[in-house]
């Protein structure tokens, strides 16, 4: 019958093979009878793979995933986990603290910020092609334990939470689920780059001349210098971003009614949209399908796996 343990088994026999350039059992048997016995007698060659060149780690990891109870063989996140792939995934240990403290402060900043703020600066990375530092960078690959392109919410939670050790752990207390959900900008569980780049992203700091091209390129054709969005615009700004309908919709009628527009369809100049995204301190509080307290569960429930 198939199983995960058995799957892992066979995961463990193929990187023996390509570690030593042979099977892990039986190698040259000429039947399986032969092939069965050398399994049962648990009898892999540990001194060829090491005399193959393989590392200390590989061939720990080998022995754990060719054991004979498979409840004790480790699973494929456990796996991936292992020291054996340490070599070539990113560390923070160079991080210094005040690099640490900013993201950490901007992450904040971000969380406190409208959907319709958030949106925007999706927008402004993805669409202008804004890229956060060098060592921001670092960060999120060292954060994607699994080479993935993009952060689940528990590699965020987890990144948060290891942050260098001067960091007092009181200014990290509580933060992690509300800033790893706040980075999910469309609610897929799983963050681009992108919504990355947007999170870590000074708001304050942003050239506005860059904030108004989002809403430009919305814009109807006028001549001059001025042109126009309506709240039909301005929703499909946020639903592009990933916003769901309903939640771009409810922004963008509170949008309208807090720049007193009559209707959905009342043109405004986009600096005054640029002017509102600025001064937008709706500071609404971050809500999403799933609570904290499911994605606690969820992640416990995961490793427990």
């Amino acid at each position: 019958h198939a199983s995960f343990e058995r799957d892992m088994w066979a995961v463990g026999c193929i990187l023996y093979e390509l570690l030593a350039g042979r099977r892990a059992f039986a190698d040259g048997a000429r039947t399986m009878d032969d092939v069965v016995r050398s399994v049962c007698a648990g009898s892999a060659d540990w001194d060829r793979l090491q005399a193959s060149g393989a590392s200390q780690e590989a061939v720990d990891l080998c022995k754990q995933l060719l054991q004979m109870e498979a409840i004790l063989r480790p699973s494929a996140v456990e796996t991936l986990n292992h020291a054996f792939f340490d070599k070539g995934r990113e560390s923070l240990d160079d991080l210094d603290s005040r690099t640490a403290l900013s993201l950490l402060d901007t992450m904040k900043e971000a969380a406190r910020r409208s959907t319709f703020q958030r949106a925007t600066c999706v927008h402004v990375s993805a669409q202008l092609d804004i890229e956060p530092t060098a060592s921001l960078t670092h960060v999120f690959t060292a954060w994607d334990k699994f080479g993935s392109g993009h952060l689940s919410i528990e590699e965020v939670q987890d990144g948060i939470d290891k942050l260098p050790a001067l960091l007092s752990s009181t200014s990290r207390s509580g933060d992690a689920d509300d800033l790893a959900l706040a980075m999910d900008v469309n609610g897929t569980g799983k963050i681009t780059f992108t919504e990355w780049c947007a999170a870590v992203m000074d708001a304050r700091t942003v050239d506005r001349n860059l904030v108004k091209a989002v809403f430009d390129r919305r814009a109807e054709d006028a001549e001059g210098q001025v042109k126009n969005v309506n709240l039909y615009q301005i929703e499909s700004v946020m639903r592009s971003a990933g916003v769901d309908n309903d939640a771009a919709h409810a922004e963008a009628n509170r949008i309208g009614a807090s720049l007193r527009l009559r209707g959905r369809d009342s043109a405004i100049d986009t600096r005054r949209v640029v002017k509102f995204f600025e001064e937008d301190n709706a500071s609404e509080e971050i809500k999403f399908k799933r609570g904290v307290d499911e994605l606690r569960e969820r992640k416990n429930n995961n490793r427990a796996l």
